[in-house]
Parts: C-alpha cells; structure tokens; sequence
C-alpha cells in the first residue's frame, strides 16, 4: 500500500529546493555574460620616421653636443663618424647619398654619381619606398621634402607626398601629419643647415644645427603624442645626406679622410640603451708583409739586377719620381756611403744615379745634380723615400722627400745640369761597387718607378700606398712596380707592370716578415674596415628589419644589420 502522504511530503520538499535554487541563481550574477571573455590587447604596429639633414656632420655633433640628440643618444645607437659610402672614386653629392639611403646599394650600383637624381635605376634597385609598397601586405609611407626632384624620383610610390621649399613650413606640416598619419614609413628631409654654412666649425653652422636639434625634438614629441602611441613600436633614425666640412688634424686618405663622407646616424628607440660605435682609424691597420733583405759583407752581398741595362735610362728632358720602402734592419745603425738602389756602373761617379745611406739618413747622387738628402731614418722602422727628378720645365731640378714630407717642411732640391743620366749599368737593388759599409743590413720594398714627376701633393697622398693597383691613379706612368711581399723565398722580384722585368737576386738571399704600425704608410683596407660604422646603404636594411620586413638576396642590397643595446625587449 502506497503512502500518500509521504509521497506528497517528498514532492513538497523537493519543490521547495527547486524555489530555493532559482532564487540562488536569481542572486549571483553570470560573470561570463556581463564581461565576456578576456580579450587580447591591440597587436602592436612597427613604424619608422627617417630624418635625413643636409651637411650634419658627425663630428660636429660629438663636439658640440646637441640638448635633444645627447638626450635621444641615451635610447640609440650613434656613430658621430658614419659614411656615405666607402669610395674615393667620385666626388660624393647629397643626390648620391639620398639615392644610397633609399635603395640600399652605392652609386655604382644605383647609378648616381653626381647631382643627377633622375639616373637613379628604379627597375633595379627599387627605392624602398617603392618596395614598401609592392609588398603583398603594402606599407605604406609618407615623404616630406623641398625637392620636386626627390618627390619625383624618390617618393614616386609614396601614399602622401608634401611638398614645401622652407624648412620651418616643412616642419610645421610633418609635426601635423606624424601626429595623425597612419603611414609606415615617414621619411623627412632638413635642408637648412646646408644653406647656411656647409663649414662645420663655423658659428652659423653651430647656430643653425641648435635649431636642427629643437626640431627634431618637435617632431619626436610628435610621434609620442599620437593617440595610438602606445600600441606602436616606434624607430627613429637620424642621418646625414653629405657630412660638413671641416679642417681634419691628420692627414687620412682613406673614405674617413673626406669630411663629406663622414656622417653622423642614430637608430633611437625608447627601448634602446646607450650603444656609441666609433669609427675606426686608418693608424691601426698594419704594413704586413714580406720584403729581401739586403747583406753587404764580402761573400754575403745580396744583389737584386734587371737583365736588359736598357730598361729605365731616363733621358735629358724627361720627369721621373723613384719611390721605395726602406727599413734599416738593426735600429741606430750608422752605415757610410753604401748604395741601395742606383742605375750606375759604380757609386757617386760616371752618368747615372744612386740613392745612398750616410751615417742615419739618406741621399741622392747623380750625374745632372748635386748630391740631395733626406731625413734621419735609422730608427728601425719602415720609411717611405722618394726622389722627384723634374726635367722638362723652364727650372730643372731633383727633390727628395721622407713620409711625404721633404727636410724642414719643404722640397729639398738640387739644381740640375745638362748632362745625360743614361748609361749600360742594370738598375740595382743593393750593393753596388765604390761602396763603403760592409756591414749594412738593410729591408726594401714596395719600388716604384714613374715617368712623371710628383707634386709636394702627390707625394704626400700616393707614396705612403702599400699596394699599388690598376685603380691608382698613375697606374699608366710606371715604368716599373716590384712591390716583392709575393716574391717571398724566391730570387725572383716580379714586375707587376710587365714593362722593365723582374729583378733577379744574386747572393745568399734571404726574407724577413713584419707585420707593424706605420704612421704614413696607407696598407690596403678591406671592406670590412668600413662595415664597422653604419653606412648610408645601411639604413634601408635596418628599416626593413625594423618593420618586419624580409630581405630578399635576389633585391641585390649591400646594407648589413646593426644591432643596438636593449634596455627593453617588448612593450
């Protein structure tokens, strides 16, 4: 039998707990339904503003240091001795430059040389405004210039061009834009300072850069006003389109040398720390080599002679220059009288020439002047000494010169006569008859014969070259180049021009090899030595990078990768 009023008292119960149970649920809100789920933060956007300034010159920033670009350097990586490019083969233009900084590639590649921006090559080497915007996923970018001629050639696939002559009218409206502009890539050109001086040291130039300074600071405050700041990852790079010019306080011709081509560049970031690169000097690279070394004691002569004693009779009207390295192997030696290279059937008589060592320097002796010296070089080390015969002008005379420089900061000359240089002695290295010194120990290298006579200019600029090639210059005037560092344990010396011939070694010879430090040598420098500052090509690559940007190998770009200090690696 079923008990009725249990059954209705478990049903009562049972219905009580469902009326609590709704009233529980009625009491605590649905946290999933009024909140919803968690979202994630906006994705962050990578944006690039380029301000290149006419003539800023690196070392002019380092000297005078700039409020706002000392500030910004704490968050950088700076070099105050960047470059345009690393070649002295053609004079460097601020169209050059902005060609390089655009495309990635040098002058050679991209076909501006000079002042001519419209022979940029487009089809090949693409702006990277231009390849910006051919990405599948288009950045795009906004160019603010005074040139109609960069707007064309440079900004042609830019999404916003602006144009105005007056840096001040520039500004105003990139402050506008960079507040608002959605644009990837800003790149904005400063062109007052080269208007007003290009000369570096100067007090309008110092001016002039103090407003630079102030309105970059402006167009900084810019960037960080804009309301989408936050959720953007922002790189801003100074650099100069051509560096100032200034008065160097040693002589360096290497790419450094040129102020024009020593700039200045800063990659800033809030995320960066503190990061100088510093360029590096042409001083510390060594004269490394291999060279014969000359012995005069009886039986132990080494003797280097031409076989055809035609080669290099140097006629009565005609100009020569002699250059050679010479080391004197025990340093503080005093070796009287010896030859060392000389065309002459014997030393200090008969028609011909000889260059000579008396005491701890040198000299020399020949048949149409007086005897001409050079300076002190006993000291162990290497020197450069070049002789300079000049013939065909109205005053004829013969001049010598040490590293460059001649005794007392001038030629030292003598006057020259009528009489005939050519002879039927073989041009000599070493020892010949007529000699003192048995004892002299002596290292040469590098000679070179010209048939053309040398500036004070020249001499100073092309004789300190460790290495002369087809490039230099007065490549087409030697009659003879034996420079010896291959030649290394052979008694063999190679002509490098095939046109006097090679240099046979008689006696014991032997070789020594070095490797040192020579003020006024100019040792060959390979590219690397240039990579160590950030380059104009440089800056497209970094660009890229920065914006996510994979660099294709077929693009052909020459720029590397610089890597900064990080104080910050996200946001």
């Amino acid at each position: 039998m079923i008990n009725f009023s249990r059954y209705f008292s478990v049903i009562l119960v049972g219905a009580i707990i469902l009326v609590g149970l709704d009233s529980c649920n009625k009491g605590f809100p649905n946290l999933l339904e009024e909140y919803g789920e968690a979202q994630d933060p906006a994705p962050v956007r990578d944006k690039v503003l380029l301000i290149v300034v006419e003539s800023l010159s690196g070392p002019a920033v380092q000297r005078l240091e700039p409020t706002n670009l000392t500030l910004m350097g704490r968050n950088a990586l700076v070099t105050y001795g960047g470059l345009t490019d690393a070649s002295t083969s053609f004079e460097v233009t601020s169209e050059s430059v902005w060609a390089s900084l655009l495309t990635g590639v040098d002058g050679a590649k991209n076909g501006v040389t000079g002042t001519d921006i419209s022979l940029l090559n487009k089809a090949m080497y693409p702006t990277i405004i231009s390849r910006l915007a051919d990405l599948n996923e288009a950045r795009s970018s906004t160019f603010y210039t005074s040139s109609q001629q960069y707007a064309a050639v440079l900004g042609e696939d830019a999404a916003d061009i602006v144009i105005e002559a007056d840096d001040d009218q520039l500004l105003a409206k990139a402050t506008i834009g960079l507040e608002t502009d959605s644009a990837d890539l800003q790149v904005l050109q400063l062109s007052a300072l080269a208007q007003v001086s290009e000369d570096a040291t100067s007090a309008s130039y110092a001016q002039a850069l103090e407003k630079i300074d102030l309105q970059i600071m402006t167009l900084v405050d810019a960037v960080k006003a804009r309301t989408t700041y936050n959720n953007e990852n922002w790189l801003i790079v100074i650099t100069s389109a051509k560096g100032g010019m200034y008065e160097k306080d040693e002589v360096d011709y290497t790419a450094f040398g040129d102020p024009e081509r020593e700039t200045y560049c800063m990659f800033y970031s809030p995320r960066f720390s503190t990061k100088v690169t510093p360029r590096p000097s042409a001083n510390d690279v060594p004269f490394s080599g291999n060279a014969v070394r000359y012995t005069y004691g009886g039986g132990n002569q080494v003797v280097g002679k031409l076989s055809d004693v035609s080669k290099l009779n140097m006629g009565a009207a005609e100009d020569w220059t002699i250059n050679l390295f010479l080391r004197y192997n025990t340093a503080g030696s005093f070796y009287y009288y010896p030859s060392f290279f000389s065309k002459r059937a014997q030393g200090f008589s008969g028609p011909g020439w000889n260059m000579f060592l008396e005491g701890d320097y040198w000299g020399f002796n020949s048949s149409v002047a007086g005897q001409v010296f050079g300076k002190v070089i006993n000291d162990g080390q290497w020197h450069a000494l070049t002789v300079v015969i000049r013939r065909s002008g109205a005053t004829d005379s013969v001049f010598t010169y040490t590293d460059g420089l001649a005794e007392s900061s001038r030629e030292v000359r003598a006057s020259v006569n009528t009489s005939s240089l050519n002879n039927n002695a073989p041009l000599t290295l070493g020892y010949i008859a007529g000699d003192g010194n048995t004892d002299c120990d002596l290292s040469i290298a590098n000679v070179q014969i010209y048939n053309k006579a040398f500036t004070p200019a020249e001499v100073r600029q092309y004789t300190g070259i460790v290495d002369v090639g087809e490039s230099h210059p007065f490549w087409s005037d030697l009659e003879g180049y034996w420079p010896c560092y291959s030649d290394v344990n052979t008694t063999t010396l190679t002509d490098k021009t095939g046109n006097a011939g090679n240099f046979r070694l008689q006696g014991p010879t032997s070789w020594i090899s070095f490797n040192e430090l020579v003020a006024f040598f100019q040792p060959p420098i390979s590219d690397s030595f240039y990579r160590m500052v950030p380059n104009a090509v440089d800056v497209p690559f970094v660009i890229y990078q920065w914006l996510g940007v994979s660099v294709e190998q077929a693009w052909g770009i020459d720029g590397k990768s610089w890597s900064p200090n990080y104080s910050q690696v996200r946001n």
